[in-house]
């Protein structure tokens, strides 16, 4: 084996572990253990007690440990502490399979998440120690393989194609999605320190890289990770080693910024070993045909110089920096063979993947005009890196202006904006010669203008003068005619006012008679019929309806003059309308088998005087309609108190009638006349519904705040 030469190992199969006392461990076709003193193991069902290997690691006291199904088919996990194994079975029901495990770090501790062929099932993990095994479950997990790991601080990261969840306390298991992460498949998982990396890829949404998660805060390598194998590990000197394809993604300790190594003759890296004295053993399978094997690199550990010259300082905007890398290593002469890889950044960007010198030169596109710094480091094929990189000064020089792509056009249209602005001068000055001479000819045609206008003007003065005196003498006499038709007007407004007054007053007292005397006959016809209808046959009961009778005469008489001299209605002076009503309602059913009942809705309150005695009135109407003409057995009266109005109905079982010839001579429902007035001067709303032979129904709906006249 060459020194600093990449060889392969045909005793080894991947994937590959490293042990605490520096051992690999290979679980291709066989398990076996390669020693340091160059010794190799092999061991089989009858050592490990396991028929099938799903795993394997190393835990916190340097021991390797397998996980899989025993002897009886079981699921277990086995442990070699350096002479014997010792195997510890795992409980779950028969159709869970153990898909990942992994170590706590620095107990023994061993985790082992198993997953049910049925997808609904929760993921079940199982923590084993010194034989003994605690479970816990993960409920919602859906579909996908899942991936396992645990941190420093104990925490445990379930991860796979459904997302990412963090339990912080195994102790009270309580699941978190993780929901900031730039992908939804986790592949792989690693530890280092109070860092968690994390390998994404883009099936299910998002991206291919590499994040880490340090101190609550995520960074994200997106461009990193081409096509991830789903293999992360965590060497000795702390170096993370990442597979991909083609190249082997490494994060130095202390770092947490990855980079590539090229794998020669290309293949996907499955897994990666890194020994105390920086040996290095890479898993690599050809995607073509899936042959794997196994490649050995012995690094020299001496770190590379960089040497960078500029073939030139100054570079234009947008161009490229002709410079001239190379690498050096102490006591190796220059002669001697040897590949680098190189990594640069401009300022303070990031640095670039490590590749071959550029030949066309480093791009120095979206940097400003400047001065600026280019910085180059090196790196050997023990993947050894300059620990202090060249550096490059350079000035970004802006391209002149007469070279800008713009410039040309703006010249161009420059001169083209010159020319017709003076073609427009020229074209204007003649316009401006003609237009002189055509005001020389047209000052002489005003000034004539002017002369005539002078005379029109004297004219017109002595005209306005003549209409002044003829103004002030038709002033004279509308003034006089105004005053004479005035006299005319008043007396005959006052002429018709007053014939109004006697009008309204006839009419007034006209609705008032008919609303008192026509009602309070029609109850003592009432009584007087009944007293005929029983005097022979109970004389007491008649001698009381004719009293009655009498006592609605005197009433009337009373209500009559009230009428006449515009008064209150009695039976509103010492108590509400509800009460008012219901007492002119015993008063005409008294002594009879008709039922008359008076409701209310809301809290009854002292209405306006005109609003009161206008709704007596109408529900005296009505209830002597219904007694004269329905043939009513029953009556209802209902009032409702609004905040804003009061609705008075008033509902009988008698015959109806029909409202279309209502109010006709030949009906007899004047009243119905007298109620619309009633009504109308109180700005209400009159509404009438009846059937021949099914009764009648009166609403009437008065509002409590009118409008005041003339501000409508």
């Amino acid at each position: 084996m060459q020194q600093g030469r990449f060889k392969t190992e045909p005793r080894l199969r991947h994937p590959l572990t490293l042990d605490g006392h520096g051992d690999v461990w290979s679980r291709g076709d066989e398990l076996a253990r390669h020693q340091t003193s160059g010794e190799r193991s092999v061991f089989g069902p009858q050592h490990t007690g396991l028929q099938t290997v799903a795993g394997d690691g190393v835990d916190g006291w340097g021991r390797y440990w397998i996980v899989g199904r025993d002897l009886a088919g079981s699921n277990a996990v086995a442990v070699f502490d350096g002479t014997r194994w010792q195997t510890t079975p795992i409980p779950a029901e028969p159709d869970y399979r153990i898909t990942r495990a992994c170590a706590e770090s620095p107990s023994g501790a061993i985790w082992v998440l198993l997953q049910s062929s049925d997808t609904a099932a929760p993921l079940r993990i199982v923590r084993v120690e010194e034989g003994v095994t605690r479970t816990l479950t993960l409920n919602y997990w859906g579909f996908g393989e899942a991936g396992l790991r645990v941190d420093s601080g104990g925490s445990l990261w379930v991860h796979g194609l459904n997302g990412l969840y963090q339990c912080a306390d195994t102790a009270h298991p309580d699941w978190r999605r993780v929901n900031d992460i730039p992908s939804k498949w986790v592949v792989a998982t690693q530890v280092r320190g109070d860092e968690t990396w994390f390998v994404y890829e883009n099936t299910s949404g998002g991206e291919n890289g590499l994040a880490v998660l340090f101190h609550g805060r995520w960074t994200s390598f997106r461009s990193e990770v081409q096509s991830g194998s789903g293999f992360i590990s965590l060497a000795p000197d702390q170096t993370l080693f990442v597979g991909s394809a083609h190249e082997l993604l490494m994060v130095p300790s202390g770092q947490r910024e990855p980079l590539a190594l090229t794998v020669p003759g290309g293949g996907e890296v499955t897994s990666a070993v890194k020994g105390e004295q920086g040996a290095l053993w890479l898993g690599i399978r050809n995607p073509f045909n899936d042959h794997e094997s196994v490649l050995f690199y012995q690094p020299d550990g001496v770190l590379p110089e960089t040497e960078a010259v500029a073939l030139t300082h100054e570079v234009r905007t947008g161009g490229a920096l002709k410079v001239k890398l190379a690498g050096i290593e102490r006591f190796v002469p220059r002669d001697t063979p040897r590949t680098f890889r190189f990594s640069w950044r401009l300022d303070d960007r990031v640095w670039s993947p490590f590749q071959s010198a550029p030949e066309n030169g480093i791009s120095v596109a979206g940097l400003r005009p400047g001065l600026h710094r280019l910085s180059v480091r090196a790196q050997d094929e023990g993947l050894d890196v300059d620990a202090t990189p060249a550096v490059v000064n350079l000035t970004i020089l802006p391209v002149p202006l007469q070279e800008r792509g713009w410039f040309r056009p703006l010249v161009a249209g420059v001169f083209v904006v010159i020319l017709v602005l003076a073609l427009f001068w020229l074209d204007r000055a003649r316009k401006l010669a003609r237009a002189n001479a055509s005001l020389g000819q047209e000052i002489g045609v005003r000034r004539q203008a002017e002369q005539a206008l002078q005379t029109t003007h004297r004219d017109l003065k002595a005209a306005h003068t003549e209409l002044s005196h003829a103004h002030d003498e038709l002033e004279r006499r509308v003034e006089e005619r105004t005053r004479q038709l005035h006299t005319e007007i008043s007396a005959r407004l006052q002429a018709e006012t007053q014939v109004a007054a006697v009008t309204s007053e006839r009419t007034r007292l006209a609705r008032e008679l008919h609303d008192t005397l026509e009602q309070g006959l029609a109850g003592v016809g009432l009584q007087l019929e009944a007293a005929a209808k029983s005097f022979e046959a109970n004389p007491d009961q008649a001698r009381q309806q004719v009293d009655t009778a009498r006592h609605l005469i005197r009433h009337s008489q009373e209500e009559v003059r009230r009428s006449v001299w515009n008064l209150r209605a009695s039976a509103l002076e010492n108590q509400l309308l509800p009460a008012a009503l219901e007492l002119i309602a015993r008063q005409l059913t008294a002594n009879s088998t008709v039922q008359a009942e008076v409701r209310v809705q809301g809290a009854a309150r002292r209405l306006p005087e005109d609003i009161e005695n206008e709704l007596l009135r109408i529900g005296q109407e009505a209830l002597t309609n219904a007694l004269k003409h329905a043939q009513a057995t029953r009556l209802v009266l209902e009032l409702e108190f609004q905040a804003e109005r009061v609705v008075l109905r008033v509902a009988d079982n008698g015959q109806g009638f029909d409202p279309s010839q209502a109010g006709q001579p030949q009906t007899g429902h004047f009243g119905l006349c007298g109620m619309g007035e009633r009504v109308k001067r109180l700005d209400g709303r009159l509404a009438v519904r009846s059937v021949p032979v099914q009764g009648t129904t009166l609403e009437v709906t008065v509002p409590l705040t009118r409008p005041v006249p003339g501000n409508e």
